[in-house]
């Protein structure tokens, strides 16, 4: 074996290892994905495209179609990933002034004091739960690039799919049933959705 010819494999040798080795880290930092996860209900029409867990967080991408009906787009900062075993948030987040345009309860009873505490009351506890469920981990950290309780206009975009990243704690493993939920008026939720989580 001739002196260059030497020269070329050592080149190729030391070019290949740390391709390799970038692979592997990109493997890592890449996690478990599942693509369209089953979600058993869910209130909105967006779709989880997938849900990744990496070695530091979980991060779930929603698919939000963009129609002539999607005025906007926004994520709550109050948005939780809770496993299903936890227990359901059961909230019924409607306002008096909801309430009022959409069903026929007079508006003397929406203006009541009894009425406005008890919903008064209702946002208060519902704070507690966001408050319990940020000690425990499942608060949303971020939306990525995007900002949280930002309202996204739609008209300007061209594409007819817009893809939102939603930054959590990584959830512990073998957690394989979770659900989503904005814990404010009118919020979006996904229960029962069924991720890989070794």
């Amino acid at each position: 074996m001739t002196t260059n010819m030497k020269k070329i494999i050592f080149i190729l040798i030391m070019t290949a290892v740390p391709l390799f080795v970038l692979s592997q880290e990109a493997m890592t930092m890449a996690g478990k994905v599942t693509y369209y996860p089953k979600v058993k209900y869910q209130n909105t029409k967006y779709k989880i495209n997938k849900v990744v867990i990496t070695d530091d967080e979980t991060i779930v991408v929603i698919e939000v179609p963009i129609n002539y009906k999607t005025k906007f787009v926004r994520f709550s900062s109050a948005t939780v990933l809770v496993p299903q075993k936890e227990g359901m948030i059961d909230i019924d987040l409607t306002s008096p002034q909801e309430i009022e345009e959409n069903s026929i309860i007079p508006k003397k009873t929406l203006n009541s004091p009894a009425y406005i505490g008890a919903y008064n009351a209702r946002m208060l506890w519902i704070f507690n739960e966001k408050e319990k469920l940020k000690e425990k981990g499942f608060l949303i950290k971020s939306l990525g690039t995007n900002k949280l309780d930002t309202k996204y206009s739609t008209n300007q975009r061209k594409l007819s799919t817009w893809y939102f990243h939603l930054h959590f704690n990584r959830l512990p493993h073998g957690v394989n049933n979770v659900y989503i939920r904005e814990l404010v008026d009118g919020g979006k939720y996904w229960e029962e959705i069924e991720i890989e989580n070794p």
